[in-house]
């Protein structure tokens, strides 16, 4: 989760991260940089998506130039997109037409007794049919992403219903994938720093002390185009 974008500010290199094999297994970050103090050490993830979701809570891209700018970049893509599945289906289509001339002269010849090919043939029936279907299915489910596409840009109303609510669906979530995939939308690097505490100096104490978001959010937030939440 978040790999390559959390850093460690002793060092500036980024955090490994992973599941712990203890007795009982967290999600944590550690520093494995060579002559920095914070090596082998680190922050629970709690410690960083906690500062992630109580950002997104205060800061809440919910105004109208939001949305416009969400919904152009969504069309962008939507665009990209079909174009990407137009060439793949135009190839696919191809590829199937001369599959299936190939099947049915397979199947012509097999169909002939008198054929020597014959036997030869025989066994690759089942490969022209195997492959045949698998083109197929590919066609059809670039077919249905394309129809899906064409409804792909939500309405301001449902932008805010998400939007609005992503701090609160972050903290309900207990997909390390939805929490990445959220997360990474947003920002692009996060730093903290980390400090050696107690008597014996094994433990260590971990706060973010920086963010970059990603656009069009930095913007948002330099000109202040955006709604206070909580916080």
């Amino acid at each position: 989760m978040l790999n390559g974008i959390v850093y460690c500010k002793s060092c500036g290199k980024t955090l490994s991260s992973g599941i712990t094999t203890s007795k009982t297994p967290s999600y944590r970050y550690r520093c494995e940089t060579d002559g920095c103090p914070m090596k082998n050490k680190g922050p629970r993830a709690k410690i960083i998506t906690d500062y992630c979701i109580d950002y997104l809570d205060q800061y809440r891209f919910t105004t109208r130039n939001n949305y416009e700018n969400y919904a152009a970049e969504v069309q962008e893509k939507k665009v990209e997109r079909t174009k990407e599945l137009n060439a793949m289906n135009a190839s696919l289509d191809k590829q199937i037409q001369s599959k299936q001339k190939d099947y049915d002269n397979a199947k012509k010849i097999v169909s002939d007794p008198k054929n020597p090919l014959r036997k030869h043939y025989i066994k690759d029936l089942d490969g022209y049919i195997a492959t045949l279907s698998e083109l197929k299915k590919a066609y059809k489910l670039a077919t249905s992403e394309k129809a899906k596409l064409k409804t792909a840009i939500p309405t301001y109303e449902k932008y805010l219903e998400l939007f609005d609510n992503v701090a609160s669906l972050l903290r309900r979530t207990s997909s390390i994938t939805q929490m990445d995939k959220t997360l990474r939308k947003f920002f692009s690097n996060l730093t903290l720093e980390g400090e050696i505490i107690g008597p014996k100096k094994v433990n260590s104490r971990w706060q973010v002390v920086s963010c970059e978001l990603k656009e069009p959010y930095a913007t948002f937030i330099k000109t202040q185009d955006f709604e206070r939440g909580r916080g």
